[in-house]
């Protein structure tokens, strides 16, 4: 940077700074993706915090941290808390996770993020890390967090504790933001900045929804930004950069496919009229139901689903709650049908707690196929639990499938819909 610059860049006050700041990333074809989420919430200054802290909304940045930064310094580290916005960090998905484990998440996080700018084409002159104790590491490249969580977790076998970090000095920082940012920031991680999550789980569901829909709103006006900086330029790309920003909750993914497909019709409507009324000039409903058809779901019995499905099948009993469908077929297949077991609406409440895999070895869902056809079973639809090793089918269902896959991003579903899932997060 020219001295003239760094004279201009000096004389400006805190918040100019990050007003300039902003409208660098805003023109930044790299980041401008980050722009809506930049305007989505507030930027403060206070000393409440060690460095710079982010809770999923506003961003606050401790004065004495961030007035020696030089302009680029000052972009790298309000990308990294924007990013923390925009991928989701605070949101129920993970909180289950970040509490378990809260210093080895703090750090996978951190290490996604600073990987993808540092990865940028014009990293090496738009951006300059805050500090030399950034967390980045190669070899987490293209990783999501939760990939670079299992990772980090394989290296510290043993128990975390609160104090020293995981370098084995004390992170003075993140002890000192104990009472201001919660549990979460309160585990030294190594990095420049502490994270405030738990501030989102005190809300409403109303305002947690609210949050969230505000949150995709300003993500996709950030996406649609870069798209327009790329045609205006003549430059092509992939929006989709982040591995972590394609993380999908499979929760609702499979309410709504079981809901959408599904539903079925016993209640009364007038439109149409009831027919067989007609000739007497009388007006009367036809009949609808709620209850749907026959739901089948498919639970492969290789060795590493076992043990997930009492969680799995927790939240598969909430949904059958709601739709209420007559029976629920769960065939449990490895080569063949190996068992199943049929619920009705009255034991939806207790399918965890009875479950009763069988087989083991070996992955052929055509077998399920040929079970349902031998016994004249008809779903209204087929949701397929399985670590998508499989086989390949030699013939294809009527009704419309979802795929919930355990683990295996690659899995591409020879039909139907995929959700994927992640076992961390069960």
């Amino acid at each position: 940077m020219s001295v003239t610059i760094e004279s201009r860049w000096e004389k400006l006050t805190l918040e100019q700074r990050l007003k300039a700041v902003g409208n660098d990333i805003t023109r930044s074809l790299d980041f401008c993706l980050l722009s809506g989420v930049l305007v989505s919430g507030e930027f403060s200054l206070t000393d409440a915090i060690p460095t710079a802290c982010t809770n999923g909304k506003d961003v606050r940045f401790n004065p004495d941290f961030i007035r020696p930064l030089s302009r680029e310094q000052l972009r790298y580290l309000v990308i990294h808390e924007l990013l923390h916005k925009f991928l989701k960090h605070h949101l129920p998905t993970y909180r289950k996770v970040t509490k378990k484990y809260p210093q080895l998440s703090n750090m996978a996080m951190d290490y996604v993020i600073n990987g993808f700018i540092e990865s940028r084409p014009s990293a090496a002159v738009f951006v300059k890390r805050p500090t030399p104790d950034a967390l980045v590491d190669k070899r987490f490249d293209d990783m999501s967090w939760l990939q670079v969580l299992k990772e980090l977790l394989k290296d510290n076998e043993a128990p975390e504790r609160n104090g020293p970090s995981e370098g084995g000095e004390d992170d003075g920082d993140a002890g000192d933001e104990a009472g201001d940012a919660g549990s979460d920031a309160s585990q030294g991680h190594g990095g420049f900045d502490t994270h405030d999550f738990d501030g989102f789980d005190g809300l409403s569901l109303d305002e947690q929804e609210e949050a969230i829909k505000k949150l995709d709103d300003a993500i996709h006006q950030g996406r649609a930004l870069q798209k327009r900086l790329m045609s205006k330029r003549g430059t092509g790309g992939n929006l989709d950069v982040l591995p972590e920003d394609r993380v999908t909750d499979w929760r609702p993914v499979m309410r709504d496919f079981i809901t959408d497909t599904c539903q079925g019709d016993d209640e009364a409507t007038f439109a149409p009229p009831n027919r067989r009324f007609l000739p007497l000039d009388l007006l009367m409903p036809s009949t609808y139901s709620e209850a749907m058809d026959d739901l089948v779901v498919a639970g492969d019995t290789s060795g590493s689903m076992g043990p997930l499905y009492p969680a799995m099948f927790g939240e598969v009993a909430q949904i059958l709650r709601t739709v209420k469908p007559r029976k629920v077929h769960v065939v449990w297949w490895d080569t063949e049908v190996a068992s199943v077991q049929t619920f009705d609406e009255n034991s939806y409440d207790s399918i965890k707690d009875v479950l009763k895999p069988a087989g083991g070895g070996g992955t052929s869902p055509q077998c399920v196929l040929d079970y349902l056809s031998t016994n004249k079973i008809d779903p209204a639809a087929i949701v397929w639990l399985t670590d998508g090793y499989i086989d390949n089918f030699k013939t294809r269902p009527t009704c419309p499938s979802l795929w919930g896959v355990l683990d295996n991003e690659r899995f591409t579903p020879p039909f139907g819909k995929v959700v994927h899932v992640r076992s961390v997060c069960l």
